[in-house]
């Protein structure tokens, strides 16, 4: 009985799962602006590695979900953000890695024009090396890297 129920809540976990995949895909390009990087390194957002090359990052029209995509490699991502704000407006848009060694991970995205931006969610792996980063050198976690976005 019990893995019955189990196996039910798994089938609606994944229906839930797919309606809000498919429901962020086709809120993309409603008032959302497409903003284009070329990112020299290869990076991490989420649990997805993705390859040096150009990408374009969108936001859902609420603004919640961020797309990721790769026209060479035809990698997307999709990652759920929180809101961020800062006192002055920027005149370019940028995207924020965290480097540990010689691995990046995508942290925050700010759209040329706004005061505000969107925070991804760190995963298990950054976490991990943050961690071990913190132990061997007190106050020095994280190294910010910034790439600039050009509005396409």
């Amino acid at each position: 009985m019990i893995k019955h129920i189990t196996s039910h809540l798994k089938l609606v976990g994944l229906i839930i799962s797919f309606v809000l995949v498919a429901g962020s895909t086709a809120a993309y390009g409603q008032g959302s602006k497409r903003q284009v990087a070329d990112i020299p390194f290869q990076f991490q957002v989420g649990n997805e590695t993705l390859p040096a090359g150009q990408y374009s990052v969108a936001a859902s029209s609420s603004g919640e979900t961020l797309r990721i995509s790769s026209s060479s490699s035809n990698a997307t991502v999709f990652r759920l953000s929180s809101p961020l704000s800062r006192l002055e407006t920027s005149t370019r848009g940028t995207l924020v890695f965290h480097q540990y060694g010689g691995e990046y991970f995508l942290s925050e995205v700010w759209s040329a024009g706004y005061a505000s931006g969107r925070r991804l969610a760190k995963s298990g792996r950054e976490r991990a090396l943050e961690q071990d980063r913190s132990s061997v050198v007190k106050g020095n976690s994280q190294k910010p890297v910034e790439v600039i976005v050009t509005l396409q």
